[in-house]
């Protein structure tokens, strides 16, 4: 019987179906043959009785498929989670804060809290936020606790400016050194515990101190002995490579302390025009020999960065002074400022920048005294020949490209 042209249609298709379905058939068999897994051996199967069952074929193709890539998201859940737990501890924390302090202002205006009383109160509730935040650390809660212990310091802060400059009730080196004790134990909490959040509390106290203790506005070699103690200690505490903050924190420290010491009227000492890049190097000494070796070059020449204020301070000033103090002085800074461009592992950012431009600290002290311009032009040529040697130093340890930062340098002092 001949066939239709629908029968031969239908049969196409039908051959084409097959010919599909061998093709998959033949993958899966080429996938069956790449997971089949090694024949168990002999003591094996004996041990197992023969009753080892055989994985289906739909649990091999489950095993070969590759698991799908998850993805973390911030979903709508995690957010309402996050506002739960820190927007509401904040919200709660604000309120009462704001309460307690309504009642203390409305019971003060009427003279129902006497100055001691006030402090006293402040001091308990003080102890009550610390210890509570102890008590989160005990549990588990870390977060919580810094936060508490965090505000505990300023809190303390904020009790020893009651006690001290406001109220009259202690000295103010009372009330600066109960700041600054509070501030060293939770530095020692946070290196105890590897926190940088701690840490960055406790130096960021121990700074601001003087600021909130001081009767009046202080002596600026006074304050920068106390920022040098400070950021010194700071310096040795922070021991982890993998901190970021914290270097930022001492060199913003020790800034602030250089632009409020210029600010502050001057001191008669031999010593005065030279505070500030005297402060610059003594942190950068102790960065070179306390600090972590993974940010010790970076932190010194930081220092020495923000010293070079100083020399804009001190410029008229400088001339003054005798001329080996001012050599001596000089030369200590000189000879610090190279010893931080000498670093060279891990690698240094913006070294090339630093070694055109911090030599200037050392070079600005010394021009400021020199008188004329023949001596002018030796200090400059006596500063080229220093970077000269550099540059044949660099090049003996085969670094050529930093050495070639240094002949740039010291052509263009010899040619000046």
């Amino acid at each position: 019987m001949p066939r239709s042209g629908s029968d031969e249609a239908r049969l196409a298709a039908l051959e084409a179906e097959i010919e599909a379905l061998r093709g998959e058939l033949a993958e899966l068999r080429g996938l069956v043959r790449r997971i089949e897994p090694a024949p168990p051996r002999t003591g094996d199967a004996a041990s197992d009785g023969g009753t080892r069952p055989q994985p289906s074929l739909v649990d091999r193709l489950r095993v070969a498929t590759p698991p799908a890539v998850h993805r973390s998201s911030l979903s709508g859940d995690a957010v309402e989670s996050w506002v739960g737990r820190y927007g509401t501890l904040m919200a709660g924390a604000f309120v009462i804060l704001l309460g307690v302090g309504t009642l203390v202002v409305w019971a003060v205006q009427r003279g129902l809290i006497s100055p001691e009383l006030r402090v006293a109160a402040g001091a308990i509730a003080t102890a009550f936020v610390a210890a509570a935040g102890m008590q989160f650390r005990r549990k588990g809660e870390r977060r919580y606790g810094n936060v508490l212990l965090a505000l505990s310091l300023a809190m303390t802060s904020v009790v020893a400016w009651g006690a001290g400059p406001r109220l009259q009730i202690v000295p103010a080196g009372v009330a600066l050194a109960v700041v600054d004790l509070v501030a060293v134990a939770i530095a020692v909490l946070a290196t105890h515990d590897d926190s940088e959040f701690l840490f960055a509390v406790a130096v960021a106290g121990a700074l601001s101190a003087p600021f909130v203790t001081a009767e009046d506005r202080g002596r600026p070699d006074v304050l920068l002995v106390y920022g040098a103690i400070v950021l010194l200690g700071g310096i040795r505490a922070s021991s982890d490579p993998d901190w970021r903050r914290a270097p930022i924190l001492l060199v913003a420290g020790a800034a602030l302390y250089e632009l409020t010491a210029a600010g502050l009227p001057g001191v008669a000492g031999w010593y005065g025009p030279f505070l500030v890049p005297l402060f610059g190097g003594v942190l950068a000494l102790g960065a070179l020999v306390l600090a972590e070796p993974a940010w010790r070059g970076v932190l010194a020449r930081s220092f020495l960065a923000v010293a070079l204020i100083g020399v804009l301070f001190g410029w008229d000033a400088i001339p003054g002074q005798p001329a080996a103090l001012v050599a001596i002085i000089s030369a200590a800074l000189l000879a610090t400022t190279y010893a931080a461009l000498w670093v060279d592992r891990p690698e240094q950012p913006l070294w090339p920048a630093s070694a055109l431009f911090l030599p200037l600290l050392s070079l600005g002290v010394a021009v400021a005294r020199a008188e004329g311009r023949v001596a002018q032009s030796a200090v400059l040529v006596g500063w080229g020949l220093v970077a000269l040697a550099m540059w044949r130093a660099e090049r003996w340890r085969s670094r050529p490209a930093r050495g070639g930062a240094h002949l740039l340098l010291a052509t263009m002092l010899v040619a000046m």
